[in-house]
This record gives C-alpha cells, sequence and structure tokens, in this order.
C-alpha cells in the first residue's frame, strides 16, 4: 500500500523542469517552509477503495493520488501574472508526465487522471490540486 508516492515523485521531478521542488505533501510543516520551494508539486494519497476481496485479502484496490501544484500568490489586483496563469502550465505538464503512465515494475495500472478540485489562495501562495487513480492487484494485503 502507498508505494507508489516515491514513484510519482521521481515521475515529475524528471518530466517537469519549472518545478523547483518536488516532494510528499507531508515535507510541508508550515507555510513558511513552502515560499522558498516554489513553484513545487506535492504528491499526496487519497482514499482507497477494495473490489472483489477474497477472505484470504487478495482482491484489487484502486489508489487515489493528488498531485498538488503549488506557485507564489500575493494579493495584488495590479499583478497580471496571475497564479492561475502560473500554474497552467505546470498542471499541464505535470498531467501529461502521469495520466497514461504506470511505473516499470508493472503493479500498478496506468494513471488516470479524475479530476482537478477547487484551487485554494492562502497570502504567499496558491494551490492547484489534481486527482489521479489507478489500480493494482492485492495478495495477501501486500
Amino acid at each position: 500500500m502507498l508505494t507508489l508516492e516515491p514513484q510519482i515523485i521521481a515521475r515529475l521531478q524528471a518530466e517537469v523542469p519549472g518545478l523547483n521542488t518536488v516532494a510528499s505533501r507531508t515535507f510541508i510543516a508550515s507555510p513558511e517552509d513552502l515560499s522558498p520551494q516554489l513553484p513545487a508539486a506535492y504528491v499526496q494519497p487519497g482514499p482507497a477503495q477494495y473490489q472483489d476481496m477474497s477472505p484470504d485479502g487478495s482482491g484489487i484496490e484502486t489508489e487515489a493520488w493528488q498531485v498538488i501544484v503549488c506557485v507564489p500568490f500575493v494579493k495584488d489586483p495590479a499583478d497580471v501574472e496571475t497564479a492561475s496563469a502560473q500554474a497552467g502550465p505546470l498542471l499541464q505538464a505535470s498531467a501529461a508526465a502521469l495520466h497514461g503512465w504506470a511505473p516499470e515494475d508493472g503493479e500498478y495500472s496506468l494513471l488516470q487522471i479524475t479530476g482537478r478540485p477547487q484551487p485554494s489562495y492562502d497570502e504567499g501562495f496558491a494551490q492547484f490540486p489534481m486527482t489521479f487513480s489507478t489500480t493494482r492487484a492485492v495478495v495477501d494485503f501486500q
């Protein structure tokens, strides 16, 4: 379970050169930690669902993953370089890097983009999440 996180991080690091930082979402301790790392992408696991589970713990696991692209954001009405304009190319490159990709080990199916939730704007940075899903066979919950 959750073994895909470092592989998603490595894929984004290799395929999206416009990002200063690609890391686990747990890497952010506080908003002050974020500013020097921008633009950045943070990977976070989402909920999982199980299908066709047998009594021995075998079946199919569908995992959801979120990639959160963060860019600088300052509340300035004269700012023509908006957070959305900065995030757009990074979101597109991140989606292109992950949609239809799977790690070479063959454990997971191809990642599929499933959505782009509402962005959030905080003082100093804006967050633009994207969601992906993939499946894998589970044997004895391993």
